[in-house]
């Protein structure tokens, strides 16, 4: 399997490659490489009409194909898996199944109309697909021909984008303007302003702090997951300008449903109560994180309150001891953590909670990428961990949560030639991060996304909660610091709707930024 890629490398594909959808400053999701998306009104087909333009003729990827009908299939059928199947006899060893094939596993065809019309038809309704295609703005396009080889997929990319890739290693990404850009601004001056950016990983916060401030970081990118202190120095910093999102990121303890001790109801009760989400927020959250009182923010499409299990140690206690009653053992369980001193930190801090609440916590360190990898990509197995900490919880609507919180993206009687692939494992519950197999919220799943209303997803969160599938401590957000030179974050228009927010998950927009 192939991974879709984290948020730490998306932003610098984002300044390659472009998305049919973005989410604009007011939350919503718009057309970008898109013109529109119109439902059936069953909402079980879709057209998707391509954009152009401003006078007519085609946008163009990097290498000068253009961006029509054809190279939209083209990337679906790589985004549905469709071509992994195609060349699994030619290329064994190099050809890549992308999550996202389960992601779409409601796709059941891609069908070209004309041109610059593609019709998509699902196999049961959803009226939140332009949500679910924005996919946090991962579902980049690609020129047709990069599929042809997957090596050269894997390390070059060709998009649309405002910048070309230059140059790549595991740690930097060079990009240059790209002279042929489809987009203007205002003022009918072309774009982007910037002649290059290097994107690099920087794993410590520390450095990153330190390097923003003194000059030799022209930017930086923060996640409040683990670093709250850093983020804190620097909204108060004058030596930067600090910009930062709302708190619309979930990170969640997400129980592994299938093994030990989380198969047991009562464990998961046991520690989800033990978790004192206002200690944490005021002694690791230094002002910026917010104790959860739901699975998702207040401000999600699926938010509730009803069956959360909030802080309790009496209750907690009570789940422990009913689930040595039922096993004979102590509650005990091992997590990962990242091999940063601030995510080490946080890890420790979590062992301390549950220790106060009589539960034996403990973690290994591991890398970001094994982590993401043994929670989501084995097919076939899914989550390798009792527990782990994962943010995959998000924003305002709910589509891409679903795909996360469903059972089985490929339901009962569907088309979908993807369903029951099992070369490397069967991959329909891959996205299934807890292994849960309850029928009922799958019914209440698949009510909600047909409907797409909040009195529908929210019966979904009411019975995730009451079942403790996983379990929030705060809400999340994101920052970014730039020095004094750089102008224009946040300033980036959008084809249509609005503008980009000055930072996203992935980032920011960095096709109106300049510098001094």
């Amino acid at each position: 399997m192939k991974q879709i890629l984290a948020n730490s490398a998306l932003g610098g594909a984002r300044s390659i490659a472009e998305t049919l959808f973005e989410r604009n400053t007011k939350g919503k999701v718009v057309p970008f490489l898109l013109k529109d998306a119109t439902p059936s009104a069953d909402f079980k087909t879709w057209n998707l009409e391509i954009r152009k333009k401003a006078d007519g003729t085609d946008i163009q990827f990097h290498d000068g194909v253009a961006w029509n009908a054809d190279a939209l299939i083209t990337n679906f059928n790589a985004i549905r898996g469709l071509t992994y199947v195609a060349n699994i006899a030619k290329d064994v060893d190099k050809n890549f199944l992308g999550s996202t094939a389960v992601a779409v596993g409601n796709v059941v065809s891609t069908t070209k109309v004309d041109d610059y019309n593609v019709k998509i038809t699902l196999n049961s309704s959803q009226a939140d697909l332009r949500e679910l295609l924005y996919a946090s703005g991962r579902f980049i396009m690609r020129s047709p021909g990069q599929f042809a080889d997957s090596a050269t997929c894997a390390s070059t990319l060709i998009g649309t984008g405002p910048f070309k890739q230059k140059s790549a290693t595991q740690t930097k990404l060079v990009v240059e303007k790209n002279k042929n850009y489809w987009r203007k601004d205002a003022a009918g001056n072309k774009l982007p302003y910037l002649d290059q950016i290097t994107f690099k990983y920087v794993v410590e916060s520390a450095s990153r702090v330190a390097g923003v401030k003194s000059g030799s970081l022209d930017a930086a990118q923060f996640s409040s997951a683990s670093e709250t202190t850093q983020m804190k120095d620097l909204s108060t910093s004058s030596a930067v300008t600090y910009f930062k999102t709302g708190a619309e990121y979930y990170p969640s303890l997400w129980f592994n449903t299938s093994i030990a001790p989380f198969n047991n109801l009562n464990a998961r009760r046991a520690v989800s109560y033990a978790l004192n989400r206002d200690l944490w927020a005021k002694t690791r959250g230094n002002g910026i994180n917010f104790a959860a009182t739901s699975i998702v923010g207040r401000n999600n499409v699926m938010f509730s309150t009803k069956n959360f299990p909030t802080f309790n140690l009496k209750k907690s206690n009570e789940y422990a001891a009913a689930y040595k009653t039922e096993t004979g053992k102590d509650l005990e369980f091992v997590f990962p953590s990242s091999k940063d001193a601030t995510s080490r930190a946080n890890s420790k801090a979590l062992v301390a909670l549950m220790k106060t609440a009589g539960i034996t916590a403990s973690f290994n360190e591991e890398t970001v990428s094994d982590i993401v990898n043994k929670g989501f990509f084995e097919a076939g197995t899914g989550l390798k961990y009792q527990a782990a900490t994962l943010l995959t919880l998000e924003g305002l609507d709910a589509a891409f949560n679903y795909i996360f919180l469903s059972p089985n993206m490929f339901e009962a009687g569907t088309t979908n030639p993807m369903a029951g692939l099992a070369r490397l494992g069967k991959i329909d519950t891959l996205l299934n991060i807890t292994k849960h197999t309850d029928a009922q919220l799958n019914t209440l799943l698949q009510a909600a996304r047909a409907s797409g209303k909040a009195a529908d997803y929210k019966l979904v969160t009411e019975r995730i909660q009451d079942q403790a599938y996983i379990a929030n401590i705060t809400y999340q957000s994101y920052a970014m610091a730039t020095t004094k030179k750089i102008n224009g974050v946040g300033e980036t228009k959008l084809a249509t709707g609005g503008a980009s927010p000055a930072v996203l998950n992935w980032g920011t927009n960095w096709t109106s930024v300049w510098k001094k």
